[in-house]
């Protein structure tokens, strides 16, 4: 084996020097000790990147096999040792031979897709979420805070008449809540319950306030419906199909003496003749926040008593 001779596997002795080679690289290579492999397969990566190499440049450009710290080969007691490390070369990982076929490629995209379609909805609805419930508070703390300045121009609350009763809804609304809302524009409508008033606000909410006491917040005016906002029922009750959706219930009745969780107070969710403020008394009868409630009316006080928080259990898929 001379300096300028050349060397194929398919004439490698079992034994001597390049036996003792092709198995010390087998042995000592992290590459090939990571991976359980034939001799057959071996015999052929190992071929196809020593074929045909001069001997005295074989070892040190082989694609197969780099040495860092590279040094001089030693033998002893019949066994070819190296005083550097063996790392594999990247070539063989962009080898055609280990490429993913097409119908694997088809196969994990289809699994992707199918992962996609399961888990995307939930994200979204868990961001509708979240942005209900943060508009829902924006609104409580914008209203109460153009009650405080009210208050100063117009007297207690508890002395304001219901809206829309003595003079419009527009007059009403000009003189104790449009002038200390910020960036607002409002219109009438006539709907369930008499004259309403549609107070839309830049960040595409909009509150609707009822004649009385009553009023109802759509997190995202474009869910709002004329048509649909209320109907009537035979014996004179209402139903509202999107209220806990689409739409949340509030109240503000401070001189109303019999409501005890709003008499004396400010905007509040809705909670007009309950008794106690528990998730019991909020998802029961009529108006509870129950998928067999006409009115569902109660949704907005279940969700402020669980922090502002729609509730894990909540029944409805808000918009």
């Amino acid at each position: 084996m001379g300096g300028g001779g050349t060397y194929s596997l398919n004439s490698a002795p079992d034994k001597g020097f390049w036996g003792t080679f092709l198995r010390n690289i087998r042995r000592r290579s992290d590459f090939f000790k990571s991976f359980s492999f034939t001799d057959a397969v071996f015999k052929t990566i190992v071929q196809e990147n020593f074929t045909n190499l001069p001997l005295t440049n074989n070892l040190m450009k082989s694609p197969l096999v780099k040495m860092s710290r590279l040094g001089k080969f030693k033998t002893g007691n019949g066994v070819l040792g190296f005083n550097a490390p063996f790392t594999f070369h990247p070539s063989l990982l962009t080898s055609n031979k280990s490429a993913f076929t097409l119908a694997e490629v088809l196969i994990t995209l289809g699994i992707i897709g199918v992962v996609a379609a399961m888990t995307l909805p939930t994200l979204v609805q868990k961001k509708t979420n979240s942005e209900v419930e943060a508009k829902l508070q924006k609104i409580y703390s914008a209203m109460n805070q153009a009650v405080m300045l009210s208050e100063i121009d117009n007297g207690p609350k508890e002395y304001w008449p219901p809206s829309c009763t003595e003079t419009t809804c527009e007059e009403y609304y000009n003189k104790y809540f449009l002038k200390y809302l910020k960036n607002v524009s409002h219109k009438e409508f006539n709907g369930y319950g008499g004259y309403n008033i549609a107070i839309y606000f830049t960040d595409g909410t909009l509150l609707i306030g009822k004649a009385g006491y009553d009023y109802y917040f759509f997190p995202n005016a474009k869910n709002f419906d004329e048509e649909s906002f209320g109907v009537g029922t035979d014996d004179g009750g209402v139903i509202r199909n999107d209220c806990g959706t689409a739409y949340f219930a509030f109240r503000f009745a401070p001189s109303y003496k019999n409501d005890k969780f709003h008499y004396q107070k400010g905007f509040e969710p809705y909670r007009h003749s309950l008794e106690e403020n528990t998730k019991e008394a909020l998802t029961e009868g009529p108006y509870g926040c129950d998928l067999k409630s006409t009115a569902k009316v109660f949704c907005t006080a279940w969700i402020q008593l669980n922090g502002w928080k729609i509730p894990d259990d909540y029944p409805f898929t808000v918009k």
